[in-house]
C-alpha cells in the first residue's frame, strides 16, 4: 500500500475531462465507491487497488452466501468476527473486545469454523493478488512518468534501485548512500561482466497449491483487462462475470493439500515458473537495460548478445540434505525432465526465428555459410537452414531424452550421418556459438535492427538457462560423506574414518587423491554397492551412487556440490575424493557451507588450510565457492550474534582469499523472512553488504512462496531483475571506506553480540521450560504434519530444537504472530547499554548502513508482531503455570526489544515512517486476527480429543490447515 501522490485528484479530473471529451468512460478504480463491510479495504490510499479489492470482496461474499445449507450463517458470523477484531484494535471496547472474539470463536461447531476460516483465508488471499497486481499498474505508472519527464528538470527521477537510476546516479557522482560516480565506460563494462545466479530451492515455504496459483494468476489477467479504459459495456461485463467464476472455482475447489508432494513434482512446478514467466521475463528486462543504456550519453549502445547479468540454477531434485525421498534416481529424473523442457522451449524458439530470417545468402558471411548442412549447400536461405537443423538436432535431443538418457549413446559416424535428424544437440555453448555466429553475419551486413530482435532474446534465453534449463546443484550433509568413507576405509581394512582425528583424514585423503588406483570395484552385480557388506547400508549406497550418476551427467547440467555442516577441511576434500572415485570427469566445484556460529567462526581457518595445500590449489585452479547459511546459524545464536558472525566470516574469508590468490565467490543461502537473513529491499541488502564482498558477482537462494512472489508473473519477474542488476552495478563502485565499520562500532557489536547470544541461548537451550512450552505455545509440531514440501521438518528424526529444520522453527512463532526467531537476545544486549554506548549506537545507526538495514527489518518485524495474540494461545493451550510464567516472560522480552529500538529510531511505534507497511497492517489485521484465535481454538480441540467422531475431527484439522495458510497470506510470509 502506498501514499496517494500529491495533485492526484487533481490528475485525475484532468484524465476524466480528457476522456469525456473522446466520448470514453473515466476507468475502473479511478471512481470512488462505498464499500461494505466484508470487503472494507476504505483506507486504501489508492482508488484502483481499493475498487479492485470491493470488487473482489463483493465477488467472494455473493458466492459465500450463495453456497447451499450454511453460506449465510457462514456470511454472518465471518462479519461478526471480523466487526470485533477491528473494534479490538480501535478505540472501540479494548481488549473486551478481543475476548467477544475469543468466547464466539468458542463457540462454533468444527464445520462453522472450516468454512469462516475459508472465507477469510480466501478474502486474503485475494486481496494479495490484488495487491500484486496494483504493484505492477503503479511500476507502469512511475515508468510513464519518468519518461515524461525525460529532459524536463520537473520531471520524476528513475528509482535508484533501477538500473536507469542507478546509472543516472553513478554518472551524477551522488547517490543514496554516499558520493559515488562511474564513467560512462566503466559502467558499460560493469553490466557487461557482472552476474547475480538465483539458485531456486524446494524449501517448504509455499503454502499455496498450485490449483489456487493458477486461478490467482487469471484473476490477474482479468485484472488487468478491466483496466483498459476503452472496454465497451457488455465487455466489461463479460470480465465481471469472469472474474467471479474464478473466485466461484476456487471457493470450490479444495484449497488444502492432500498428499505430501514429490522432489519430482517440486521440481516440475518450479519449471512452471520458469516456462510460464521466467522465460520471457529475461529477455524482456535486457531489452529495458538496453533502452536504458541507448538513452545514456556516452554508452548510446546495447549490451553484448552474449552477457549473462543473471542466471538461474535449482536445488530441486539435488538438495538431499536430510531429505531421503531424494536418492540418484530422482536427481537424475529431475535433470532429464528440466533438459527435455529447456530443449523444446528452445526449440520452439529457434523455428519462431527461422520463421524471421528468410534473408538471402548474399547477407550472410563465410561464417555463417559453414554452418549450413551439406545437403543444403547453395541454398537461398542459409540463416533458415541453419536454424532449422539446429531445431531438427534438438529433435534428436528430446527423443534421447525421452529415451531416458541424458547424454548421446554410442552411435556409428554412418549412422550420424545418415539420420535425418543428426546428433542430438546437448552443449550450450555450441549453440551459443551458432546464434552468435549468425547474429555477427546479419550486423555485418547492416542488419542490426533484425539481429537485435528474437534472436538476440533467444541467444540471452540459452545464455541465461542453458540447454539444461536449470543447472542442479547438489546437496548432502558432511556426516553423509564421512560415513561412506568409513565404509570403504573399513572394506580395506584401514580402520575407521569416523574415529580418526583432522590431522589422519586429512593425510590419507590427499594421499588417495594423488593414488589413480581406484578404492572400490566397479563391476558390482544387481545389489549394487551393499553386496560389498554389511557397512555399506542404504544410505553409504545412496551417496556413492549419486557420485556415480554425476559422472554420468552433462556437465553443463550441474552446478555445486553444498556440504551442509561442513566444519573442517576434510569435509571439502572428502568430496572431491568421491567424486573422484566415480570417474567424474570434471569434477563439480565444491562449496562447503558453514552454518552454526561456531563454523562461521572457523570458516576462514577452514579455508586457509585447503588454500595452503598446493594440491588443492592446482585442482580448483584458484577459484572457490563459500556458502554462508543464515538460518541455522540464527536458530543456533540468535539474529544479532548470526548477523554479525556472518558479515566477519565474509570480510575474513575475502581478506584470506586475496592473501592466497584466490578468486573467491559468497553464496548467500537466506531464506525470505528476518529471522533467516530475508530484507523486504534487495537493493539496500546488497548495497550493505561488507565492501568488497560481492564486485560483481552474487549467488543467493530463493525458495518457496518467495519464487511465486517475485518471479511467478513475467512483469514482477522483470521489475526484480532490473533490482538485482541495478544493485549489483551500484554496489560495484560504492567507495569502501565509509561504508566500513568503525573500531568503536566493531567492539560495540562483539559486546552486544555476546550478550545476545547468551540471552537467546539461555532460553533456547538452557531453560528446561522452553522445549514443552514451544510445543505447547505454537502449532510447531502440527506444521511438520503439513504437505507443504517432500523433506522431513528435522534432518533426523531424533532430537530437539537442535535438529529442528530453520523453516518449521521459524514458521511456527510467525503463526502465533510472537515472530521470537527475529529478535530474541535483542532487547538484553540493547537495554544494557550505558549511556556512551548508546551513543555510539545511534551514530550506527545513521552512518552504517548494513547496521541501519539490520534495525530496519527487526522494526519491520514488531510491527508484524502481537503480544496480546501469542497470549492468547498461552491461555488456550499451554497449562502448566511454570510455561505460562515462561510465555509472559518472552513477551515482556519483546515489549522491551520493541522499546529499545523505538528509543534508537526516534519512534513512536515501530515502521513510523513506512506509510506503507502501515496501512496494509490496519487493513488485514482484522482479516488476520480472527484466523489466529480460530487456530488457537483448534489446536486445543484437536490436543484435548474435543469432538465428536471423525467427521468433526476432519472438520477441525482441514479449518487448522486452512488457518495456517491464511495466517501465513495474512503475513505474507511463512519461513
Amino acid at each position: 500500500f502506498e501514499r496517494r501522490k500529491p495533485g492526484y485528484s487533481e490528475r485525475v479530473g484532468m484524465l476524466r475531462l480528457g476522456l469525456l471529451a473522446r466520448g470514453l468512460k473515466l476507468p475502473r478504480g479511478l471512481i470512488a465507491h462505498h464499500t461494505p463491510a466484508f470487503c472494507s479495504f476504505g483506507s486504501l490510499p489508492h482508488e484502483e487497488l481499493r475498487s479492485d479489492v470491493k470488487l473482489l470482496g463483493k465477488a467472494l461474499g455473493s458466492v459465500i452466501r450463495a453456497t447451499p445449507g450454511s453460506g449465510e450463517d457462514t456470511f454472518r458470523t465471518v462479519e461478526a468476527l471480523r466487526s470485533l477484531a477491528k473494534d479490538w484494535r480501535g478505540s472501540e471496547g479494548g481488549d473486551e473486545k478481543l475476548r467477544e472474539l475469543i468466547a464466539l470463536s468458542s463457540s462454533l461447531d468444527p464445520k462453522s469454523i472450516r468454512e469462516v476460516s475459508r472465507a477469510f483465508a480466501h478474502f486474503l488471499a485475494l486481496a494479495n493478488a490484488a495487491e500484486s497486481h496494483h504493484r505492477i499498474r503503479r511500476l507502469r505508472e512511475r515508468q510513464l512518468e519518468v519518461e515524461a519527464g525525460s529532459g524536463n528538470s520537473g520531471g520524476q527521477p528513475a528509482a535508484l534501485n533501477s538500473v536507469k537510476g542507478s546509472v543516472q546516479a553513478l554518472l551524477a557522482g551522488q547517490g543514496k548512500f554516499g558520493a559515488v560516480a562511474a564513467s560512462p565506460e566503466e559502467i558499460f563494462e560493469a553490466l557487461s561482466t557482472q552476474c547475480v545466479e538465483i539458485v531456486l530451492t524446494a524449501h517448504p515455504t509455499e503454502v499455496n497449491r498450485r490449483a489456487v496459483i493458477r486461478k490467482h494468476r487469471r484473476i490477474d489477467e482479468i485484472l488487468t483487462s478491466l483496466d483498459r479504459p476503452n472496454l465497451l459495456a457488455w465487455e466489461r461485463k463479460e470480465q465481471e462475470d469472469a472474474l467471479t467464476r474464478q473466485v466461484e472455482a476456487l471457493w470450490f475447489t479444495d484449497e488444502i493439500r492432500r498428499d505430501k508432494p514429490t522432489p519430482v513434482k517440486e521440481a516440475t512446478q518450479g519449471l512452471d515458473i520458469l516456462e510460464s514467466s521466467l522465460w520471457q521475463s529475461v529477455p524482456a528486462y535486457l531489452r529495458r537495460v538496453d533502452a536504458d543504456l541507448l538513452e545514456t550519453p556516452g554508452i548510446g549502445k546495447r549490451l553484448p548478445p552474449d552477457a549473462a547479468p543473471v542466471k538461474f540454477s535449482s536445488w530441486m531434485g539435488g538438495d538431499r540434505d536430510g531429505n531421503p525421498n531424494v536418492t540418484a534416481s530422482v536427481t537424475k529424473e529431475v535433470s532429464r525432465l528440466s533438459r527435455l523442457r529447456g530443449a523444446e522451449l528452445a526449440k520452439h524458439e529457434l523455428r519462431q526465428v527461422a520463421l524471421l530470417l528468410t534473408v538471402d545468402a548474399s547477407k550472410a558471411t563465410p561464417e555463417l555459410l559453414a554452418l549450413v548442412p551439406k545437403e543444403h549447400a547453395g541454398t537461398p536461405v542459409p540463416y533458415v537452414k541453419v536454424l532449422e537443423h539446429l531445431a531438427a538436432r534438438l529433435d534428436a535431443t528430446t527423443n534421447m531424452l525421452e529415451a531416458g538418457h541424458l547424454k548421446p549413446q554410442a552411435r556409428s559416424v554412418e549412422a550420424v550421418e545418415a539420420g535425418s535428424k543428426g546428433q542430438p544437440l546437448v552443449s550450450t555453448e555450441e549453440l551459443v556459438g551458432c546464434l552468435l555466429t549468425a547474429h555477427a553475419s546479419l550486423c555485418k551486413h547492416g542488419l542490426a535492427t533484425l539481429a537485435d530482435g528474437m534472436l538476440r532474446d533467444l541467444i540471452r534465453q540459452v545464455k541465461c538457462f542453458g540447454l539444461c534449463l536449470l543447472p542442479l546443484d547438489v546437496r548432502n550433509e558432511s556426516v553423509r560423506h564421512s560415513e561412506a568413507l568409513d565404509a570403504i576405509t573399513k572394506l580395506l581394512g584401514h580402520g575407521r574414518y569416523l574415529e580418526w582425528d583432522e590431522e589422519t583424514r586429512m593425510a590419507w585423503l590427499l594421499k588417495e587423491l594423488n593414488d589413480p588406483r581406484p578404492l572400490l570395484p566397479k563391476r558390482l552385480g544387481s545389489e549394487g554397492y551393499a553386496a560389498l557388506g554389511p557397512m555399506f547400508t542404504p544410505a553409504v549406497c545412496d551417496v556413492l551412487e549419486t557420485f556415480d550418476l554425476i559422472a554420468e551427467m552433462p556437465t553443463d547440467g550441474l552446478g555445486a556440490y553444498v556440504i551442509s555442516m561442513a566444519q573442517t577441511p576434510s569435509d571439502v576434500l572428502a568430496v572431491r575424493l568421491l567424486q573422484k572415485e566415480a570417474g567424474v570427469e570434471k569434477p563439480m566445484r565444491v562449496a562447503p557451507l558453514f552454518e552454526t556460529l561456531q563454523d562461521l567462526e572457523n570458516s576462514t581457518a577452514v579455508m586457509k588450510t585447503l588454500w595452503q595445500l598446493p594440491w588443492y590449489q592446482g585442482d580448483t585452479g584458484s577459484t572457490q565457492e563459500v556458502m554462508l547459511g543464515y538460518s541455522d546459524s540464527a536458530k543456533d545464536a540468535g539474529r544479532i550474534a548470526a548477523a554479525w558472525a556472518q558479515y566477519r566470516a565474509q570480510e575474513l574469508l575475502v581478506a584470506a582469499a586475496k592473501e592466497h590468490g584466490v578468486d573467491l565467490n559468497l553464496f548467500h543461502g537466506k531464506g525470505g523472512t528476518a529471522s533467516r537473513g530475508g530484507d523486504p529491499s534487495t537493493f539496500r541488502a546488497i548495497a550493505a553488504q561488507p565492501p568488497g564482498t560481492v564486485s560483481g558477482r552474487f549467488r543467493i537462494t530463493e525458495q518457496g512462496e518467495i519464487i511465486t512472489q517475485n518471479y511467478a508473473h513475467p512483469d514482477m519477474a522483470a521489475r526484480h531483475l532490473n533490482v538485482y542488476t541495478a544493485a549489483l552495478l551500484y554496489e560495484k563502485f560504492l567507495p569502501s571506506e565509509p561504508r566500513k565499520p568503525l573500531p568503536q562500532y566493531r567492539a560495540l557489536m562483539d559486546a552486544m553480540s555476546e550478550t545476545s547470544c547468551a540471552a537467546y541461548r539461555k532460553v533456547v537451550r538452557e531453560d528446561a521450560r522452553f522445549i514443552p512450552y514451544f510445543r505447547s505455545a505454537t502449532p510447531e509440531l502440527e506444521i511438520a504434519a503439513l504437505n507443504v514440501g517432500s523433506r522431513p521438518a528435522k534432518r533426523r528424526p531424533t532430537g530437539g530444537v537442535e535438529t529442528l529444520r530453520a523453516i518449521p522453527w521459524v514458521f511456527a512463532w510467525t503463526q502465533t504472530r510472537l515472530n521470537l526467531t527475529a529478535w530474541l537476545g535483542m532487547g538484553p544486549a540493547l537495554g544494557g547499554l550505558d549511556q556512551a554506548q548508546r551513543d555510539v549506537l545511534k551514530e550506527m545507526h545513521r552512518t552504517w548502513p548494513w547496521f541501519g538495514a539490520l534495525v530496519d527489518v527487526v522494526d519491520m518485524v514488531m510491527a508484524k508482531t502481537e503480544p496480546a495474540i501469542a497470549a492468547n494461545y498461552d491461555a488456550q493451550l499451554v497449562e502448566p503455570k511454570d510455561q505460562q510464567a515462561l510465555g509472559k516472560e518472552l513477551r515482556q522480552e519483546q515489549a522491551l526489544t520493541r522499546k529499545e529500538l523505538l528509543s534508537l529510531r526516534g519512534y513512536t511505534r515501530p515502521q513510523e515512517e513506512n506509510d506503507m507497511l502501515q496501512r496494509g497492517l490496519k487493513v488485514r489485521n482484522p482479516y488476520v486476527d480472527p484466523l489466529n484465535v480460530l487456530q488457537a481454538e483448534v489446536l486445543k480441540r484437536l490436543r484435548a480429543g474435543q469432538f465428536k467422531g471423525s467427521d468433526e475431527k476432519a472438520h477441525l484439522e482441514d479449518a487448522l490447515a486452512i488457518t495456517i495458510n491464511g495466517v501465513a497470506n495474512g503475513q505474507k510470509n511463512t519461513g
